[in-house]
């Protein structure tokens, strides 16, 4: 069954922010770096379950920018673990529940749509943090 655009994008956000978490941070800078940084990324993402969230291809291809498909879960939206909040001039990743251990990586990619593995996030993860790090260098 395909995914719905809305999950579409609440998953690739949630996605995202479980491999930035896991890459070892939870704040991302705000401004056009990030915007550049998600899009360079998503393109070049090669995850064999890309093609089910076709609507954040289609959305980027449409000029939306990248920070925000990048943020799409804030605390309102329908993400099961984590999302996005906006803290001064940074984007924070936060969890729903509280993690005593911290975020375990395979029950939150488990609960996100589309089946990508925790290793799927990861990777996109790291050429954002790699993109947004060349852009930003006093990261």
């Amino acid at each position: 069954m395909a995914i719905t655009p809305s999950r579409q994008r609440n998953a690739v956000s949630e996605g995202a922010a479980l491999g930035i978490l896991m890459c070892g941070r939870e704040r991302m800078p705000s401004g056009v770096g990030l915007s550049f940084a998600f899009e360079g990324a998503w393109r070049r993402w090669a995850d064999p379950n890309k093609s089910q969230f076709r609507q954040v291809s289609t959305d980027i291809a449409k000029g939306l920018n990248g920070y925000i498909a990048l943020t799409h879960a804030d605390g309102g939206k329908h993400s099961h673990h984590l999302y996005w909040e906006r803290e001064g001039s940074d984007f924070v990743i936060r969890a729903f529940r509280e993690w005593p251990d911290g975020v375990v990586p395979e029950e939150v990619a488990a609960s996100i749509d589309g089946g990508v593995a925790p290793d799927g996030w990861l990777s996109l993860a790291s050429e954002l943090l790699r993109r947004v790090d060349d852009w930003n260098p006093a990261q």
